[in-house]
């Protein structure tokens, strides 16, 4: 019995290797199944990125608070980047 699975662990740890080395070998030019091709520009609706003043934190701009042409991430950092100013 023993010998039994130690034959099955090692069959099964040889096909283990040999398929992540064989997996390598894929052709470059082949597609592959994870690779989902970029939306071109003209069909996507993409949305401009803004840093909040306060953090750098990156968001996009329809969900910044802003302060004139400032941005922010939330009403905290406008009142602390505020609060900072007049500190000055």
């Amino acid at each position: 019995m023993m010998k039994t699975l130690l034959m099955l662990l090692v069959a099964l740890g040889a096909w283990w290797l040999l398929r992540g080395l064989f997996r390598n070998r894929v052709s470059e030019d082949a597609p592959r199944k994870e690779e989902v091709p970029a939306p071109s520009n003209e069909a996507s609706s993409q949305e401009t990125m803004v840093a909040c003043a306060y953090c750098q934190l990156h968001l996009p701009s329809s969900e910044a608070v802003w302060l004139g042409e400032t941005a922010f991430c939330g009403q905290a950092h406008l009142s602390a980047y505020e609060a900072d100013k007049a500190g000055r």
